[in-house]
């Protein structure tokens, strides 16, 4: 069964939260410490989904990554985002392979900590 993932970025502290499950509609969330209740979910808090891929270097891609590809002879930076119902890559649509990780993709940051990359 895929693990639902999320992680947030918090627009108050400018941070990086790390991955954690949503659970049951209270907005709880569990971390591997515990149970944390009501997250806050509103415009200070941007969720962001784990695409259940991992980069060449085994480390799992969420939402909101910037990744670098090859692709055509060259390297291409490229944000990770949900649309029509799939994840892509400004247009570049790929499929879903739970628990593996693709030679191809590697995370060189995110668009809220490296928005310059793109």
């Amino acid at each position: 069964m895929k693990e639902i993932k999320f992680r947030s970025w918090d627009n108050e502290f400018k941070a990086m939260s790390n991955p954690f499950t949503i659970v049951g509609y209270a907005r709880d969330y569990v971390r591997g410490d515990g149970i944390y209740p009501n997250i806050d979910v509103t415009s200070a808090n941007i969720l962001m989904q784990y695409t259940c891929l991992k980069d060449k270097n085994e480390k799992e891609i969420y939402e909101g990554d910037i990744v670098r590809i090859w692709e055509i002879g060259e390297f291409i930076n490229c944000e990770v985002i949900f649309k029509d119902g799939c994840f892509t890559m400004e247009g570049r649509q790929f499929v879903l392979n739970v628990g593996t990780y693709n030679p191809r993709f590697e995370i060189i940051g995110n668009v809220y900590e490296h928005p310059g990359l793109l």
